[in-house]
């Protein structure tokens, strides 16, 4: 599990790809080979697992609860890890790490990466880059044969600030992680509007961006439940 009530310190390889060619290819790699340092520069580095939150904190600063199987795509290879290996995205540092053999833990270097996939509660999620001119990757929400939905996660950490002046109470009594999601809708490869919240303004966004989507807005009120609206106009706008 990630989360742990004790706060210790992890040893981390800071992994740094030094092909430039940008050619993709069906090799795989071992994590020997990953941590060699053939085409490979390897840099020893103390690191706290910034997973070990309190028990009354509320969210992560992981995307996953758990350690899940995946691979990585890198610019000029695909490595695929071995059986022991378990990986998980740190979305506040925005880092993917991998964990194998107990505590030994591999941080790898996002410039190196095309993309990653994690698998955990018996589906697949998909992370890219969306955007040439930004490092972030986006989770692959919804993708139908024409349009896809995407986020970017920013995540940031609040610490409980409480008041009481009596009758009146103000903030919270624990430390929170709050995403904070970019929206984007692409038609294909091209982005065609991306938003920060769903709300009357943004939706204002998406009907000028897309046309097609003025039916479906008029029609229906976002909720509560904004990853759901979304995915239910986008597949609106598939048909």
């Amino acid at each position: 599990m990630l989360r742990n009530t004790s706060f210790f310190m992890l040893v981390v390889f800071l992994i740094h790809s030094t092909n430039a060619t940008g050619q993709t290819g069906n090799l795989s790699l071992s994590l020997q080979e990953m941590t060699s340092t053939n085409g490979i520069n390897v840099k020893n580095q103390s690191w706290a697992l910034a997973g070990a939150t309190k028990e009354n904190t509320v969210g992560s600063p992981y995307f996953l609860d758990n350690w899940a199987k995946g691979d990585v795509l890198f610019k000029n290879k695909t490595f695929v890890p071995e059986p022991d290996a378990i990986l998980n995205y740190d979305k506040m540092h925005k880092k993917l790490i991998l964990k194998k053999s107990g505590t030994e833990v591999l941080e790898i270097d996002m410039s190196g990466i095309r993309s990653f996939h994690l698998q955990a509660n018996q589906k697949t999620y998909n992370f890219l880059l969306i955007d040439s001119s930004s490092a972030d990757f986006a989770l692959e929400v919804y993708k139908n044969n024409h349009y896809s939905l995407y986020k970017i996660i920013n995540t940031k950490f609040f610490k409980a600030d409480f008041v009481s002046r009596g009758i009146e109470t103000s903030g919270y009594k624990y430390d929170r992680y709050v995403d904070e999601n970019t929206w984007y809708i692409f038609q294909g490869d091209k982005n065609l509007v991306s938003f920060t919240d769903v709300n009357r303004a943004s939706l204002k966004k998406v009907r000028e961006a897309i046309p097609k989507s003025k039916s479906f807005l008029a029609e229906n009120e976002p909720d509560d439940y904004k990853e759901s609206y979304l995915i239910k106009l986008v597949d609106f706008l598939d048909k």
